[in-house]
């Protein structure tokens, strides 16, 4: 059953069907270093502690003697190795990459395992990479490739930058039961153009709080260095990386978000780092993860209204002013389905075409806190391409003070609302408020700054931006329009079903009417039982609550059971379907 507090322009397409029926459970995932750890690899060698200061390149299956500490890494250009650390500690307070998997771009590299470490420091904990992938041409960037990477029961915390990093063009790497914490920047980034990656039974804490984060970085700016203050970085990073699968992960505590969805604005072209940004963050699966907390749970087209002036994006802009800069973002047929969202202010963010949001729980004490949140401004108002074929399905809610967490924003264009629910009732989507926008990388203050000072914090509070409760649907809940049961003899002439609105409205309420039936028993017969197919239109005016149709009813003198007959009511304006998906019932009562 629906009802709603929708748009007047609500596309309701049938019954939400199975997804959904049970909640996730948000257990944490077994995740980190086991206590007990399973046998070596067959063949392993053993590394001892006198290379515990050199940083060593391994050509064969190894494992390492865990009463040492690692200082210098390890680095990993031949097939079929897998290093099992054995718990071992891999720890660097400078930069450099702690454990680095990696082939040119000439060489295939197949099936490395990374198991059972604990790694702290570095720039970045884990880097999967292919050399001089950003030099690869179009329609060759597979050739040769770098593959079935897996990396599994360990622990990265504390990098400077990004925690494990899934490089360009990089095929089906694995990510599982691992813990990343304190990473710098972006937990897990998948880099435009790698795909396949299964990351799953993971837990990813406390990421993003260096990189433009509330803890400030410096930046050279007129000969003087400055410290600014920003959004900081998320959990998962999917930027331009396709077909990859997150399911049953853990995350809590990121300074930006949970997962979130973009494709690189070709940023920074001076950095030395700059490529050809050719793919987008397409037909990726989110399915049974646990949400904690922070601003955004799932954002999909996280770029596609930010304002990236800052950045020196190469990609083409469409709206360009001194202040800002807005490029197409591109992330496209995403699937978000049976996930758990707990204390998030937004629990997804939708700004791209063909998102399906299936089924997922959203719980929370604030009535600041939303579940869903349909819309892109910029590209609907400049571009008139409103966000496309999402689908909003079987979801439920229980947001305290807030009846209506489903919204849409700035237009939508075959949007599909079915069989959702808030606080256990059955809903649909509201018009609402554009979420208050931040650049990428902002500036609350600066001040000249010797270099190397440490984090600090800001001179001011820093604030996420929230946007606000918000009582109802503009001027209270749409009304929901309910066709109800009746029953007539067949001898009456006619069956009247009612078409009830479930409170009054403030302007004329119209919908289309049909006739339907089953072609099997117990069911009338068009043109035998009653008229054959009979349509109509239905209009309600302000304040009106209370109409009928009727459906003509033949006489034929024959002694049968009894009969339903269905009214289908469609194409609604100024109110949404309710009762049993449109549909109304009259009973013919035999008198023969």
């Amino acid at each position: 059953m629906v009802a709603a507090c929708a748009a007047s322009a609500f596309l309701l397409t049938g019954p939400a069907g199975g997804a959904g029926t049970e909640p996730v459970s948000g257990e944490t995932p077994t995740a980190g270093v086991p206590a007990v750890l399973p046998p070596v690899e067959p063949g392993s060698v053993l590394l001892g502690c006198e290379r515990a200061a050199e940083r060593v390149v391994l050509t064969e299956s190894t494992h390492l003697d865990a009463s040492c500490e690692w200082t210098a890494g390890f680095e990993i250009n031949t097939s079929d190795v897998v290093l099992d650390c054995r718990g071992a500690t891999i720890r660097k307070t400078g930069g450099g990459r702690g454990i680095e998997i990696s082939s040119p771009i000439d060489t295939a590299l197949v099936d490395v395992t990374v198991r059972n470490c604990r790694v702290e420091g570095f720039l970045n904990s884990l880097r999967v990479t292919r050399d001089g992938f950003r030099l690869l041409e179009p329609g060759v960037e597979y050739e040769n490739g770098l593959t079935g990477v897996v990396i599994e029961h360990s622990e990265f915390r504390d990098s400077h930058g990004v925690g494990v990093f899934i490089d360009g063009y990089v095929s089906d790497a694995t990510i599982r039961h691992s813990i990343v914490q304190r990473a710098g920047s972006t937990g897990i980034y998948l880099e435009t153009g790698s795909r396949r990656s299964l990351v799953e039974h993971n837990q990813l804490l406390d990421n993003g709080f260096r990189e433009n984060g509330p803890g400030g970085q410096l930046t050279e700016f007129a000969g003087s260095t400055w410290r600014f203050w920003g959004i900081g970085r998320e959990g998962l990073a999917i930027d331009g990386s396709y077909e990859n699968v997150v399911v049953d992960n853990h995350f809590e505590g990121n300074s930006h978000g949970g997962v979130l969805l973009y494709t690189n604005c070709g940023e920074f072209p001076e950095s030395g780092v700059w490529f050809d940004r050719r793919w987008p963050s397409d037909r990726n699966l989110i399915e049974a993860n646990t949400f904690i907390g922070g601003l955004n749970g799932v954002w999909v087209g996280q770029r596609m209204s930010e304002n990236t002036l800052p950045m020196a994006c190469t990609k083409p802009a469409y709206v360009e002013s001194i202040l800002t800069r807005i490029t197409l973002d591109f992330a496209a047929d995403n699937s978000i389905v049976d996930n758990r969202f707990v204390d998030v202010t937004y629990g997804v963010r939708i700004e791209d075409d063909g998102t399906r949001v299936i089924g997922n729980t959203f719980e929370a004490d604030d009535a600041t806190h939303h579940a869903i949140i349909v819309g892109t401004e910029y590209r609907t108002d400049v571009l008139d391409h409103p966000v496309r074929d999402t689908v909003i399905e079987g979801n439920r809610a229980t947001i305290a003070g807030n009846d209506d967490p489903y919204r849409w924003i700035h237009g939508y264009d075959g949007l599909r609302v079915v069989g959702n629910e808030s606080h256990g009732e059955p809903t649909g989507i509201c018009p609402g408020e554009q979420p208050p926008r931040l650049a990428m990388i902002w500036m609350i203050t600066a001040a000249p700054e010797p270099p190397g000072t440490p984090p600090q914090d800001p001179p001011i509070p820093v604030v996420h931006p929230e946007l606000g409760a918000i009582d109802a649907c503009a001027d209270g809940p749409t009304p929901r329009i309910a066709p109800g049961l009746a029953e007539a003899v067949e001898g009456d002439g006619s069956v009247r079903i009612p078409i009830e609105l479930s409170s009054p409205a403030d302007r004329t309420v119209t919908a289309t009417w049909v006739t339907a039936t089953v072609d099997r028993d117990g069911w009338a017969t068009l043109g035998e039982d009653v008229v054959i197919e009979k349509y109509g239109t239905i209009e309600l005016d302000p304040g009106q609550t209370l109409t009928h149709v009727e459906i003509e009813l033949i006489d034929d003198k024959q002694q049968e059971d009894d009969e339903l007959i269905v009214a289908w009511v469609t194409s609604v304006d100024g109110a949404v379907p309710g009762g049993f998906y449109g549909l109304g019932f009259g009973r013919i009562l035999d008198d023969d």
